[in-house]
């Protein structure tokens, strides 16, 4: 089977207001999760990155250039992280959200993160 788009690869059925189609639409959930390599933010709660420099001020670039360089590396570490994380959740959270009906999207909108809505 061809897909004309990468998004017709990841689609998933809308789940049915009285939840008839429940056990087909949860397994294609799933897959298209793991297709995108997220299906653990719905199996568990995954803690948000936590910056282990915060507070901390940077080494002096001049008296401690490598020190200086490896702390820069690791807040790009953390910042990239966090970002991954953040897409991540949102990826799940929107891939759930558009296949529900409009009663249960009520019902779920205000929840923090990808675990909960699930």
């Amino acid at each position: 089977m061809s897909y004309s788009t990468k998004e017709e690869f990841f689609k998933v059925p809308k789940l049915l207001a009285d939840g008839s189609n429940w056990v087909t639409y949860r397994d294609r959930l799933r897959w298209a999760l793991t297709a995108r390599g997220h299906l653990k933010h719905i199996d568990t709660v995954i803690p948000e990155p936590v910056d282990t420099n915060a507070g901390t001020s940077l080494p002096d670039p001049v008296a401690n250039a490598n020190a200086y360089a490896a702390r820069i590396a690791m807040d790009t570490t953390y910042e990239t992280r966090l970002q991954n994380y953040k897409t991540a959740e949102a990826v799940v959270m929107r891939s759930i959200t558009s296949s529900v009906p409009d009663s249960v999207f009520n019902r779920i909108e205000a929840r923090k993160t990808a675990k909960d809505v699930w």
